[in-house]
């Protein structure tokens, strides 16, 4: 019997691996949701639905995040042979991190600017790319761990640390507020 990480498996069987690590996170959160739908308090949600679709949002992504890093590990491991794609994966990572930064920077900047203002539309678009950022950390760790060229691995440590600091920043911004 090989195992799953056996050199002897097909490419297509390591993509089967890989998908089916992918299906078990997504049944997994959309276990979290439901489970966690039937604590709601039925009054609560008949008056704020948006606002408990948003929390299901958020928390489904987070299960199927984390998760879900057990199958991109997997799929890192089964890439490791590819120096091409850890020299793509390490740039495109860095230069996403820094794209959080921008962001963080940007709703700080615009977050007590009055509403029509383009520096405002800008900074509530930021968000979108700062609420994400634990998972991208935990992403850019494990790549960082897996990657198997010190160029690769320190790129891609570099990024965690300036995701963990778009956290930090963040996390330090809504508690100023």
């Amino acid at each position: 019997m090989i195992g799953i990480l056996s050199p002897e498996r097909s490419p297509l069987q390591r993509a089967g691996f890989v998908m089916a690590g992918y299906a078990v996170a997504f049944a997994l959160a959309t276990i979290a949701v439901a489970l966690h739908n039937q604590t709601l308090n039925a009054a609560g949600v008949d008056t704020s639905g948006g606002m408990h679709a948003f929390g299901d949002m958020l928390l489904f992504g987070a299960v199927s995040g984390m998760v879900g890093l057990l199958p991109t590990g997997l799929a890192l491991v089964y890439l490791r042979a590819y120096p091409r794609f850890w020299l793509v994966l390490a740039t495109a990572g860095f230069v996403f991190a820094m794209s959080g930064m921008v962001a963080l920077l940007l709703y700080m900047a615009g977050r007590g600017e009055p509403q029509p203002s383009a520096l405002a539309i800008w900074a509530a678009f930021a968000m979108l790319r700062i609420l994400p950022a634990p998972l991208f950390a935990a992403v850019d760790f494990v790549a960082a761990v897996i990657a198997p060229h010190r160029l690769a691995r320190l790129a891609l440590f570099a990024a965690t640390v300036v995701e963990m600091l778009v956290c930090a920043g963040a996390a330090a911004v809504f508690l100023v507020q």
